[in-house]
């Protein structure tokens, strides 16, 4: 009896060793959150309201728990909607790209974030004092540059420890943040500014598209465009806002003053009326 219990224990191992890989397959059970994800993904196409952004709030946080193919085919599926409004595709786009950054595809991840108008070429200046939060009422030196002026990249300007000067931003996040953290000291109770210019063919309305760690102030050409005094977390598209570009070349500078813990940066994208 033995030698027969032996005999079919080996015939059923033999039998699942060269059984068809499918057969395993087919046994397993289906992830749940992979149909969630497409469910949700048709809401966020669909829906045009509050209800569609949840929906999309809701498909990213589930990304640890659904494959990596759903969330992709998901977030494809509402970027590529010709129902859902603009600014929700485009987010469902920048999630793609983190998607694409999770996989470890940086190309992608990088290619997408240029489709969606992330602005990359900066000029930084900084740190300046925010003690007491009082930097971010006070106008620095960059400030002081006259819009219709080249960037006077030699200038000093008086900083919280010692003087500094604009230089090449290049700690740039392959999701188009812009971590001053990374690039200046100290990075506490600080300020920084950002500058780069925009070339426009003609003169159009451009959306600016912002999210900031910290407080943060924009000028285009000279003038204040947007503020927000609140010391928040980095979070793209946070905030949205209109301006005007006149043709030839634009200034944009950005003022962001340090939260107390967490990312001091900003994330920056530029679209036109045919999202270009």
């Amino acid at each position: 009896m033995l030698r027969a219990a032996f005999s079919l224990l080996f015939t059923s191992a033999l039998a699942g060793l060269f059984a068809p890989a499918g057969t395993a397959r087919a046994q397993e059970q289906p992830n749940p959150y992979d149909a969630l994800q497409a469910s949700l993904a048709r809401e966020a196409a669909r829906d045009r309201g509050t209800r569609g952004d949840l929906a999309l709030f809701e498909l990213w946080a589930n990304v640890e728990d659904a494959s990596p193919d759903a969330t992709r085919a998901a977030l494809d599926a509402v970027s590529a909607s010709r129902t859902a409004p603009a600014a929700r595709r485009d987010y469902a786009a920048s999630l793609r790209a983190r998607q694409a950054l999770r996989d470890g595809d940086l190309a992608g991840a990088r290619e997408r974030v240029r489709e969606l108008g992330y602005v990359t070429a900066w000029q930084v200046a900084g740190p300046f004092d925010d003690e007491g939060k009082r930097g971010f009422a006070r106008a620095f030196g960059p400030e002081a540059v006259p819009a219709t002026d080249a960037l006077p990249l030699e200038d000093r300007y008086p900083g919280k420890e010692r003087e500094v000067r604009w230089r090449s931003a290049e700690r740039l996040g392959p999701l188009g943040y812009v971590d001053l953290g990374a690039m200046l000291r100290p990075r506490q109770a600080v300020c920084a500014y950002a500058a780069t210019t925009i070339e426009s063919e003609r003169a159009a309305p451009l959306a600016l598209h912002l999210g900031a760690g910290g407080a943060v102030r924009v000028f285009w050409n000279g003038e204040v465009l947007f503020e927000d005094d609140a010391y928040r977390q980095p979070d793209p598209d946070r905030s949205a806002v209109m301006a005007l570009a006149h043709a030839g070349t634009n200034r944009l500078l950005v003022k962001v003053c340090a939260p107390e813990e967490g990312g001091f940066g900003f994330f920056l994208r530029l679209r036109d009326r045919r999202g270009r």
